[in-house]
């Protein structure tokens, strides 16, 4: 204990403390700051402390206007283009000369198809040929030169062609040649035609010479058969009334040294007018299926490319067996009339001269129905529109088929 308080006692003798010197120099900063107030406060008396001013009111400045937004600068506009040079004109070019029209055709016109030819026939007689039609006489020889063919009933169902040519020596060859019947001496002498044929009933022969046609025949002809007609050798193995064929440029050489008449009478008329655009009516036709009697049907196929008609009979397409070429039609008729059987052997009777009826007019692929009527034995067939207008043809050729009333024509 002694030890410590000697320690505490040399402390105090070495001098003041720290914390003894703050609290002097406290206290004297006290003292004097008394002092100070009481000199003040003795020194004014009761004078007054100078009012304060009033405070000036305090004055809200008006809102400034908000500063409008300084205008986006306007884009500078782009410098217009140079025009470009305009180019030189080209010389305009010469203009071309308008194509002269094309004449107008003048010339001759084949009177039963109406097509152009080189020659003036109008008053030229034509030949008509009895043509066999049976299933083994096909294909027959030149029918492909025909210009109008007649299909008929000739016994049964069996059908013969009456082939009429204004110029039969297009064809070298023409048959088989089969004989005659009295209804196709009815549109032989319609067209005031040469006829030939190779026989036929006796009916035939009687109305022959009463009429006095001008005829060819080639079995009871009385001259050799080498000069007309001969025998074909292969078509004879069908059946020899299949075989008999004309040599078409005798037969002209025969009828000229037999001084036969080979011009129309004066006042002799065809009655048919030709057209390039001949479709009769909006009704389409492009296929027609002719049913005579039987199984015998003749059928036609419309080729709108061509603007023809193809027949088929006895399942195969009708052809000219001298180039094995197709036959074509631009018009198709169809007539109905009463067939019927007139004597023992079978042969028939068909209602022609001095008749009328109705049928079908095809061309162009539409039809119309028509009239038609033959006036007498020596009068062409007229063929009418319900108007009792003459109908107008294609230009080319054309087909006719008699048609017995019991028998059916369709088309679609």
């Amino acid at each position: 204990m002694a030890k410590g308080g000697k320690h505490a006692a040399s402390h105090k003798k070495g001098g003041i403390d720290k914390r003894t010197l703050i609290y002097i120099i406290a206290a004297a900063v006290a003292l004097i700051a008394a002092v100070t107030a009481i000199i003040l406060l003795t020194s004014g008396g009761t004078k007054k402390p100078d009012p304060q001013p009033e405070p000036e009111p305090i004055i809200e400045p008006e809102p400034q206007p908000e500063p409008e937004p300084e205008p986006e600068p306007e884009p500078e506009p782009e410098p217009e283009p140079e025009p470009e040079p305009e180019p030189e004109p080209e010389p305009e070019p010469e203009p071309e000369p308008e194509p002269e029209p094309e004449p107008v055709y003048t010339g001759p016109y084949n009177p039963l198809t109406g097509e152009p030819i080189d020659t003036d026939i109008t008053n030229v007689r034509p030949y008509a040929v009895m043509i066999n039609n049976h299933r083994y006489a096909t294909p027959q020889d030149g029918i492909g030169k025909a210009d109008i063919i007649y299909e008929a009933l000739a016994e049964g169902s069996i059908t013969r062609f009456l082939a009429v040519f204004t110029d039969i020596t297009a064809a070298e060859d023409v048959g088989p040649v089969r004989s005659s019947r009295p209804y196709y001496l009815d549109i032989t002498r319609g067209l005031d035609a040469v006829y030939v044929h190779a026989g036929g009933s006796d009916d035939a022969y009687i109305a022959m010479k009463k009429a006095n046609m001008t005829r060819v025949d080639g079995v009871n002809g009385g001259y050799e058969q080498g000069q007309l007609f001969y025998r074909d050798s292969v078509r004879k193995q069908k059946g020899l009334e299949h075989s008999l064929m004309l040599v078409t440029d005798k037969l002209v050489s025969y009828c000229q040294k037999q001084d036969y008449r080979l011009t129309h009478y004066a006042d002799f008329a065809y009655n048919m007018t030709f057209a390039d655009d001949s479709a009769p009516s909006t009704a389409s036709a492009t296929s027609i299926e002719i049913t005579f009697r039987g199984t015998k049907t003749t059928s036609f196929k419309y080729d709108e490319e061509t603007r023809l008609y193809t027949p088929t009979q006895f399942g195969a397409v009708m052809t000219d067996a001298l180039d094995k070429s197709p036959l074509r039609f631009r018009n198709v008729i169809t007539i109905f009339t009463r067939v019927y059987t007139n004597d023992s052997y079978g042969r028939l009777k068909t209602e022609l001269s001095g008749k009328s009826g109705s049928g079908f007019f095809f061309s162009d692929g539409k039809f119309i129905l028509i009239n038609w009527s033959k006036e007498n034995e020596d009068a062409p067939f007229v063929f009418t529109d319900d108007s009792g207008r003459e109908i107008v043809f294609g230009r080319g050729k054309t087909y006719i088929a008699i048609v017995p009333t019991d028998g059916k024509v369709t088309h679609d």
